[in-house]
């Protein structure tokens, strides 16, 4: 078994990071820069480097990284080994350097005019923040459909219904959404084991240094914990194991802003951000963001994951879906809160962004519901592996051409984005053959299914020979 699942974890590892994301953009560029500027000066001040990103903070007259802390600091100990082994001076003059500032049409193109130390940086978050987790989840999940149904390979379930969406899109990608996701599911599972109720919101909390919004399920599960196991005791060690993580975030704002309640958010230097200095950037649920959010082919997390439509019919089918089951469910209670916030965020649709890369967290908790779920029941899995496998060629082809860069102006970015690059021949210089190798990205874009499916098929006659003789 332990041969298995090293050889899974090491598999997808190699799978999630095949794509790895050094554009110079702003978003990952937030995150990054602080290591630098740490490592290079000991100072969360990224004045030196601020130029190169827009989502950022003005703060008694010097700039500030206006993320939740988690993704910089649990990667800059990766990012010290790689310069202090000399590590840095590969990058910049190996690998090209991008920025979403500089652009032909949709596409990202090379501007060899930036001197900025960011490789590396890039490099190790994309793999920490991004990989990592994903293969975490993927992991997690398949160790759950193994223990509900030994007989039912995981490989495939598990495999087809992850990498069929748009959360493996940013994997690979250095952003906050997957490492939040990964302690939010973590916390959830052990709520619903009824048991480790601190160490449950321990893993909340971390989840809410990585993705502040993510804190919301504090409050739900809190009730939910009352009124599902009648103790109001769990419930508070519950609340405690969150605190730790509140503090943390108390004392790093603190740091910068001299205040334990001024959020960097409240600070953003941007004027075309503006609304985040007030109410976080939060108002009233919008309808029109809803249908987007949920269904439309610009966000829509039923057509960036369509494996999705086949769980949502599945929960409607055993029940699921009525209002008393997920007012009483974690992962429903919070997945339909979640949405409803995000649907009152004035920048719902994520920027550049491919799919609702906001709802990141909802994807994971409901895509590890439904393999969950497909495997303790007889789901029709034809079904579930057709659309999963739509959703591996879409994510596939987002990622060896514009990965998660969609312009928030084109209404359908998939077929007139991702497909009109595809068709180009313009794919993406950021996958392994290409950065190591030197190979065109063209071989890179090709290789990836071809190892993807070769991958699964011996993963699939390992399971055979551990699990099933």
């Amino acid at each position: 078994m332990k041969k298995f699942f090293a050889f899974f974890v090491i598999a997808n590892l190699g799978l999630s990071a095949f794509f790895i994301d050094t554009w110079l953009t702003h978003n990952p560029g937030s995150r990054a820069i602080p290591m630098i500027t740490l490592f290079e000066q000991g100072t969360l001040k990224i004045d030196r480097y601020a130029q190169y990103t827009l989502d950022k903070s003005l703060i008694h007259g010097h700039y500030y990284s206006d993320k939740a802390p988690l993704s910089t600091f649990i990667t800059l100990p990766f990012y010290g080994m790689a310069r202090l082994s000399g590590l840095e001076h590969l990058g910049p003059d190996r690998y090209p350097v991008y920025s979403r500032a500089y652009t032909q049409g949709h596409r990202p193109v090379y501007n060899d005019t930036f001197v900025f130390p960011g490789f590396w940086a890039y490099a190790t978050g994309s793999l920490v923040c991004g990989s990592l987790p994903f293969v975490i989840i993927l992991t997690a999940a398949a160790w759950m459909v193994r223990r509900v149904n030994p007989s039912v390979s995981p490989v495939w379930l598990v495999g087809l219904s992850f990498y069929g969406t748009f959360v493996f899109v940013y994997a690979g990608a250095f952003f906050g959404h997957l490492l939040a996701a990964l302690f939010l599911l973590l916390s959830c599972v052990l709520l619903k084991q009824g048991r480790r109720h601190f160490y449950a919101g321990l893993l909340l909390g971390a989840a809410f240094l990585a993705e502040y919004p993510v804190g919301l399920a504090l409050p739900l599960w809190a009730v939910l914990i009352v009124i599902r196991e009648k103790s109001a005791r769990k419930a508070a060690a519950f609340v405690a194991g969150f605190l730790p993580g509140l503090l943390a975030n108390s004392f790093y704002i603190f740091i910068i802003t001299g205040s334990p309640f001024s959020m960097p958010y409240s600070h953003v230097s941007y004027d075309g951000f503006a609304p985040m200095r007030e109410n976080l950037g939060f108002g009233l649920p919008r309808i029109d963001a809803l249908w987007h959010l949920l269904v439309s082919p610009y966000r829509g997390l039923l057509f960036f994951a369509p494996v999705l439509a086949v769980f949502v019919y599945l929960f409607a089918r055993q029940g699921r879906l009525n209002a008393k089951a997920l007012v009483l469910d974690y992962t429903g209670l919070f997945c339909v809160c979640f949405v409803l916030l995000f649907s009152a965020y004035y920048m719902w649709d994520g920027g550049y962004a491919y799919g609702p890369r906001h709802l990141i967290p909802v994807a994971v908790l409901l895509i590890y519901e439904g393999v969950v779920r497909a495997a303790r029941t007889d789901a029709p899995r034809p079904l579930i592996y057709g659309f999963a496998a739509a959703g591996v060629g879409m994510s596939w082809m987002a990622k060896s051409t514009v990965a998660f860069l969609a312009d928030p102006a084109v209404s359908n970015p998939f077929f007139s984005v991702v497909v009109s690059e595809f068709a180009a021949g313009r794919f993406n210089p950021n996958n392994l053959l290409t950065m190591m190798f030197g190979l065109p990205p063209v071989v890179g874009a090709v290789a990836w299914p071809l190892l993807f499916v070769g991958l699964m098929v011996l993963l699939d006659r390992a399971y055979s020979r551990c699990f099933r003789n």
